[in-house]
């Protein structure tokens, strides 16, 4: 007869594969594997928490993140009794459950901590090496077999093989570096220090090549901060050595020479923004850099919610959408040509999740995001763990550059990661607390 300590085994095994499968299908865009493994998480986490606590409800349910997630959630069926289209704002409703589902699946259960977490993050790590190197190889093909130029190794192109958005795979890169560098400093080498190294070379590499403004700046700005946490140990110099070098090289390789991933930041400082903040109308030829692009949102935004009287209640996220095509089109920029299937900036949200969230849902969407932002930094502030904080202040500055919680990937990347990491650096009481196979 099974006892329980093989029970909570059997359990904490099926979690463990939960989580990794949950992690693949996010690295290699399986949506099918990502709608079974979240729900997996959940189950066996009711289970294993029921068999260790002998309750179905569990203290960690109780935190401001959560909170402000059922907020969040509960904001979506509000816009119902508003919309002029009901089927696109129960389509919101359809895709976000997602935010309110993965916070409850992680805060189920104490399997989830240091220990268990290291059983999970290895695999990451692999997973992400692997698909870097089959990136890396059908790039490569492109390059040479078919004249794809250099532009095969950059952005959104690299990670195309994989049907992934290159800022979410960043994001996927940079949490594992931190979780890599942090393992570099304490020893625990992925089978030695050379590979190790290689390793992290590959993960800085790689961010660079995404070629995200804001991630290799913080990329950078992290690495500094950590080469002078591990400055004070005498027994790490060898480690202080080579995280300088890769710094240097990297700033070098982004700010000192002329490359496309350099002419991302000079586009930055390229563009005209009073203009477009005053400008009526606009040629479909006219070209808008990211940060343009972005303030030409702050403008529409506010535009729509004041013509729709809807500051309070926001236009709702079945219409949202619409209205923000409705700008495009009545400015005359690019909506583009039927003819050739081409649909210019139709489809384009507000790139910000503070601006997405009071368009849809008004100042109490706003406040219900909000909630979310400053559970994060109630997290931030209690683990006091570099991991956790860097992975929380990217996804918060990440906010005022991406409306994350548009998509079912985005959505894991802002809420399972900063809950993911947080309850994974919390300290194990013991082993018996995440048994499974080592």
């Amino acid at each position: 007869m099974e006892t329980k300590k093989d029970v909570i085994f059997y359990v904490s095994l099926f979690i463990q594969v939960s989580y990794i499968a949950s992690l693949a299908s996010v690295i290699f865009s399986l949506r099918a594997v990502s709608s079974i493994a979240l729900p997996g998480i959940l189950a066996g986490s009711v289970v294993y928490n029921k068999i260790e606590t002998g309750s179905l409800f569990n203290k960690r349910l109780i935190n401001p993140i959560l909170a402000g997630c059922l907020l969040f959630y509960l904001m979506q069926f509000t816009g119902l009794l508003y919309t002029n289209n009901t089927e696109e704002g129960w389509r919101h409703i359809g895709l976000k459950i997602a935010i309110l589902a993965t916070p409850v699946a992680l805060c189920s259960s104490n399997y989830l901590n240091a220990y268990s977490y290291k059983k999970i993050m290895h695999p990451y790590i692999y997973l992400l090496i692997v698909c870097m190197l089959y990136c890396l190889f059908v790039a490569t093909v492109n390059y040479y077999r078919n004249n794809a130029g250099v532009s095969a190794f950059l952005y959104h192109q690299l990670v195309s093989p994989v049907l992934f958005h290159a800022i979410h795979f960043s994001i996927l890169t940079f949490a594992g570096l931190t979780y890599v560098l942090e393992t570099f400093r304490k020893k625990n080498y992925f089978i030695n220090y050379v590979v190790h190294s290689l390793i992290t070379l590959l993960f800085l590499t790689f961010i660079v090549l995404l070629s995200s403004k804001l991630i290799i700046v913080f990329s950078i700005v992290y690495l500094l901060f950590y080469i002078l946490r591990v400055a004070f140990k005498k027994t790490n110099r060898k480690l202080i050595y080579t995280s300088i070098l890769l710094g240097l090289a990297a700033i070098g390789i982004v700010f000192f020479t002329h490359n496309p991933i350099s002419q991302r930041f000079d586009e930055i400082v390229s563009g005209d923004i009073k203009g477009i903040l005053k400008q009526e109308k606009f040629k479909p030829g006219d070209y808008f850099n990211g940060l343009q692009f972005r303030i030409l949102e702050w403008r529409f935004t506010g535009e729509i919610l004041t013509e729709n009287d809807a500051w309070l209640t926001g236009v709702g996220p079945g219409d949202a959408q619409a209205l923000l095509d409705k700008k495009y089109a009545e400015t005359n920029m690019y909506v583009g040509d039927p003819a050739k299937g081409a649909t210019g900036f139709l489809g384009y949200n507000t790139h910000n999740q503070f601006l997405e969230s009071i368009l849809q849902t008004g100042i109490f969407g706003l406040l219900a995001f909000g909630l979310i932002a400053y559970g994060m930094i109630w997290m931030a502030i209690k683990r006091k763990n570099y991991q956790v904080s860097g992975i929380i202040t990217l996804i918060l500055l990440y906010s005022f550059n991406e409306s994350f919680l548009e998509t079912q990937y985005g959505i894991f990347i802002a809420i399972f990661l900063p809950l993911f990491i947080y309850y994974g650096t919390e300290p194990a009481n013991s082993p018996s607390t995440a048994t499974a196979v080592q």
